[in-house]
């Protein structure tokens, strides 16, 4: 490669040195390669070394970094791609080997799994703990238990890092499996004797830990880094290594009370160092050393989480004279005008002012940037987004059991139950809202089917139970993940009846499969929402899942397809419209 600082070429030599390719995450799409179709931007990542890699001037199988997992099924996705590309260039199935990070607090969960589901290629596990840190503060952000210390005040061997650096090596070695460390920080510096010899101090018990853990290895970012660092490990590796009190079930979310200090200090620092971080991105950088440590996206997040964190839960701290301040999103604001005050007045411009422009651009940025879940004019949408799917791994996690799919009885006739309730329940729903219906003729009669429907609404099911007849019973397939969590709705369901819970958890559930089918072989009707959840917008759909075709074609009966509008949003009297559509026939096909 060419290099703006140094003259000539930069190669590298070849050696016995694996070198892993790390594309883009899943996350990431490309556009531009198909006309009007975006990709995965891993997917044109990987094809576009494994096209022009040469096998014969390897010394080693191609190999993968992944990035970015957040669970299990993601490699799935990965396993599926490397056979493909096996496949297109001749080469073994399992020739393409890869590591995979885990920096994302749902994968550590799943990391046996996601190691199972790549065991054909999986060569370890990584520990990113800086993304890792970053993405458990993100779904802890509503405890005010989880409120850190300042970032610098928590130690190496702080427990939640501990859990996951014990049930890694556990995992991995049980598998045949290497699993290395994270990155320190702080970095050491040639020209600082007093801070090179913290860095290399702190290096030194920090991949002594890692090694006690029983890693295999670590990740640097420097090179006076790498003798230390590889004298702390034994060689070659620690494979053989066992725990014998491993617990891979173990708490990863012990609490950080009582770890560090939490200061008025702590917070400036936190909201200068993403002043300077994103400043430097808006001039090209996308990682900074600043102070001695290196800060890159993951710092940048965990910085303003801890922000949030201490805003969110009005923490009170003391100031720089002792007196106790409490945290507000005024405060916060204040602290990003005086840190942005303090950088324009200790960075020369030399007369620039595009150089003054760029951090006030960065300190607007940074400040929209930090996620405050009780102000959401201050988050931007991604941030949402983020709070949201945060809510909903929490829901899971502390979620009771999931009931089986056959919790119910599946049957033709309406219970005494059902009659008894829509008696009540139907002119209700017609007082509330102003149903209409198209195709009630286009019903069968003389037999069942398969209903399918779009989804835009909790109103959607009951609009559909007050349209169709008593008899034959309809019975919804439906994910119970929060309506067991919700006491009398599912005790009330239960009581009705004409439900069958779905697990999608459980792949393939047998179970499921079973007690559809003995739906519809006992004359009952089974509705889906293929789509697999609400819908974005009227009028638009997502793509369908394919599991009604499965129970159409597999008891021939037809699909009835029932279009809905009017219940994406909702209020009094509001038009509501059933289209009732043709039966499409199965015939078996």
């Amino acid at each position: 490669m060419s290099s703006p600082t140094r003259t000539g070429e930069v190669s590298i030599n070849e050696s016995k040195t694996v070198i892993y390719t790390r594309p883009r995450g899943l996350h990431l799409e490309q556009a531009g390669v198909i006309k009007g179709e975006r990709m995965a931007a891993p997917l044109f990542d990987v094809a576009m070394v494994a096209y022009q890699v040469d096998p014969a001037r390897l010394r080693h199988p191609l190999s993968i970094y992944i990035p970015k997992s957040e669970s299990a099924d993601e490699a799935l996705w990965w396993r599926d791609l490397f056979r493909a590309i096996a496949q297109a260039r001749g080469w073994p199935q399992d020739y393409i080997k890869c590591m995979a990070l885990v920096e994302s607090h749902p994968i550590a969960y799943q990391m046996e799994e996601f190691a199972y589901n790549l065991r054909e290629h999986m060569m370890g596990l990584n520990l990113g703990r800086w993304d890792y840190m970053a993405s458990l503060i993100d779904f802890t952000l509503a405890d005010p238990n989880w409120v850190l210390p300042d970032r610098n005040t928590i130690p190496h061997d702080v427990a939640f890092f501990q859990a996951v650096r014990e049930v890694m090596p556990e995992v991995c070695h049980k598998r045949g499996m290497l699993a290395i460390g994270g990155m320190t920080a702080l970095y050491p510096s040639r020209e600082d004797a007093e801070l090179n010899a913290r860095a290399l101090k702190v290096l030194e018990q920090d991949k002594k830990n890692e090694a006690n853990s029983l890693m295999d290895g670590a990740w640097t970012g420097h090179p006076d880094q790498n003798e230390i660092a590889v004298n702390q490990f034994p060689y070659p590796n620690q494979i053989q290594a066992r725990r014998k009190d491993a617990d891979i079930h173990r708490d990863l979310r012990p609490s950080p009370q009582g770890v560090g200090k939490r200061t008025l200090d702590g917070t400036r620092a936190a909201v200068r160092t993403v002043i300077r971080y994103r400043n430097g991105v808006l001039n090209g950088k996308g990682a900074s050393l600043l102070d001695g440590y290196m800060e890159d996206l993951a710092t940048d997040r965990i910085y303003r989480y801890m922000i949030a964190q201490r805003t969110l839960h009005m923490v009170k701290v003391p100031d720089a004279s002792g007196s106790e301040v409490t945290h507000s999103p005024d405060l916060v604001s204040q602290l990003f005008d005086e840190e942005l005050d303090r950088l324009l007045r200790d960075s020369p411009t030399n007369g620039d002012t595009s150089a003054a422009d760029s951090f006030r651009k960065a300190r607007d940025l940074s400040e929209g940037m930090v996620p405050l879940e009780g102000n959401p004019g201050r988050a931007p949408a991604h941030s949402q987004a983020a709070l949201a799917a945060r809510s909903r791994f929490n829901t899971r996690m502390q979620a009771p059991a999931q009931p089986p799919a056959d919790l119910l009885p599946v049957q033709r006739r309406a219970t005494l139950a059902y009659r008894a309730l829509r008696l009540w329940a139907v002119p209700l729903l017609y007082s509330m809202f102003d149903i209409r219906v198209e195709g009630r003729e286009r019903i069968p009669t003389d037999r069942n089917y398969v209903l399918i429907a779009n989804h835009l609404n909790w109103l959607d099911s009951f609009a559909i139970l007050a349209t169709f007849p008593t008899e034959p019973r309809v019975h919804f397939l439906g994910d119970t993940t929060i309506l067991v969590t919700r006491k009398v709705q599912w005790a009330m369901v239960k009581s009705v009846g004409g439900f069958i819970p779905v697990n999608r958890q459980a792949r393939p559930d047998t179970v499921l499969f079973h007690h559809a089918n003995q739906c519809l072989q006992r004359g009952g009707v089974i509705a889906m929402y293929p789509e697999g959840n609400y819908g974005l917008k009227e009028g638009e759909l997502l793509p369908f899942k394919k599991g009604f075709a499965h129970f159409a074609t597999e008891n021939q009966v037809p699909v009835l397809p029932v279009a809905l509008s009017g219940t994406k949003d909702l209020w009094l009297r509001k038009p509501v419209r059933l289209v009732i559509g043709e039966p499409i026939e199965s015939d078996g096909r």
